[in-house]
């Protein structure tokens, strides 16, 4: 799921309706469901992603270092200019500077921004009653201030 998808969904869940706040607090649970499940779905995602980023250095540090092979030419991985195997104690210099491993090491990071996105979205619906309770406290303030008012004009 596109991160884009993920802060529009945020963005209709995250509406408290004021006039149905009873609702809005049975309804918790069900939200915390569905973005334990997305949270879940993007923490396997991230997971495998590491995986295969692992792999991915691991099989570009073995081409650069014993030179250009059948299959590093069939995934069209290039070596560097001079097209021999590398020195070992340069191979962690162009690994990290591969175009292969920087893509993929974006994308890691992408997808860690989403699952920290997931993570902060639950730790929002966690204070949702919280939030609810304070909007209650507020309408009954606001209630108990118009009585007075009402009052004050009608003993005048």
């Amino acid at each position: 799921m596109k991160l884009e998808e993920l802060q529009t969904m945020w963005d209709e869940d995250c509406v408290i309706d004021n006039t149905q706040l009873g609702a809005q607090s049975t309804n918790i649970p069900y939200l915390h469901a569905k973005w334990r499940r997305l949270l879940s779905t993007e923490v396997v995602s991230l997971a495998n992603m590491i995986r295969d980023q692992k792999q991915l250095i691991r099989e570009k540090q073995e081409c650069y270092e014993i030179g250009e092979t059948k299959e590093s030419r069939e995934k069209g991985w290039e070596m560097p200019p001079r097209g021999k195997p590398i020195a070992k104690a340069l191979i962690d210099k162009y690994t990290a500077s591969d175009k292969d491993v920087l893509e993929m090491e974006f994308n890691v990071n992408f997808q860690k921004e989403k699952v920290d996105f997931v993570r902060d979205v639950l730790d929002s619906i966690r204070w949702r009653n919280a939030v609810i309770k304070n909007a209650i406290e507020d309408f009954k303030l606001k209630q108990d201030i118009d009585a007075l008012k009402r009052r004050v004009v009608i003993e005048k």
